[in-house]
Parts: structure tokens; C-alpha cells; sequence
């Protein structure tokens, strides 16, 4: 019976991340929705780890199993992907490496704006001590 307690808990949140996903106009898996409830629940208190640990932990255990269906279906299907292979290695190549480079100006550019902040701040904090208007 407690395994099937928790995993009903589980069945909800995800049932409830799929009616978000359907009622919201976002872009948004519902396996999504439903890791976000699931975290913000954990989170607050609201339901305990002990509430579903021996389910998640089964569910953990047999994940593997879970990609079986989808490994035949790509070893089936393998002459049609084959024909796409080097297409989508060089898509993801190209993606991977304008991700990585968005990344370093956008982090590039925080740091500049959180350093010029700080500049700010520091000579601002420098003028209140000596009565000299900050320019």
C-alpha cells in the first residue's frame, strides 16, 4: 500500500504538470511542469521526501529500462538516420559552440556592468564621507 501511496503523489504532479501545459500558452513541456511542482513542494515543506522516496528510488532503478524502447526504435530506423547523421553531428556541433559562446559575452558582460556597479557604489560611498558631490 505505501508504494502505491507514493506513487499516486508522483501520478498527481505529473497529471497536474500536464493540465499546466495544456492551459498555458508557453513553450513548455509538461515533464517540466511537473519537476517544478515537485521541487517547489520538496521546497517548501509541503511534501516530504519520506512521502516518495521508495517509489522515486524504484523509479531511478529501472530509468534505464525506460530508454529501451526509444534505443530500438533508433537501431530499426537506422538507415534513415544514418542519412542525417552528419547533418545533425554538425548542427549540434554549431549549436554547442554558439551557446558556449553567447554565454561568455553574456557573462563577459554582467561582470563589466557588476564591476562599473561596484565602481559606482564604492566612489559614491568615498564622496558621502567627504561631503564632496560624486560626479
Amino acid at each position: 500500500m505505501k508504494y502505491l501511496t507514493q506513487l499516486t503523489i508522483i501520478l498527481v504532479i505529473t497529471l497536474v504538470g500536464e493540465l499546466l501545459s495544456g492551459l498555458v500558452p508557453l513553450p513548455v513541456p509538461a515533464s517540466v511542469y511537473g519537476m517544478a511542482i515537485m521541487f517547489t513542494l520538496l521546497a517548501t515543506g509541503v511534501l516530504k521526501i519520506k512521502q516518495i522516496r521508495d517509489v522515486a528510488v524504484l523509479l531511478i532503478e529501472v530509468m534505464a529500462v525506460m530508454f529501451v524502447p526509444s534505443s530500438v526504435a533508433i537501431i530499426t530506423l537506422w538507415p534513415l538516420a544514418s542519412e542525417l547523421l552528419l547533418a545533425a553531428g554538425i548542427l549540434v556541433c554549431l549549436g554547442t559552440l554558439l551557446v558556449m559562446a553567447i554565454t561568455g559575452h553574456a557573462t563577459q558582460a554582467t561582470q563589466r556592468l557588476l564591476a562599473t556597479y561596484a565602481k559606482r557604489k564604492t566612489r559614491t560611498k568615498g564622496a558621502e564621507r567627504t561631503g564632496v558631490a560624486a560626479v
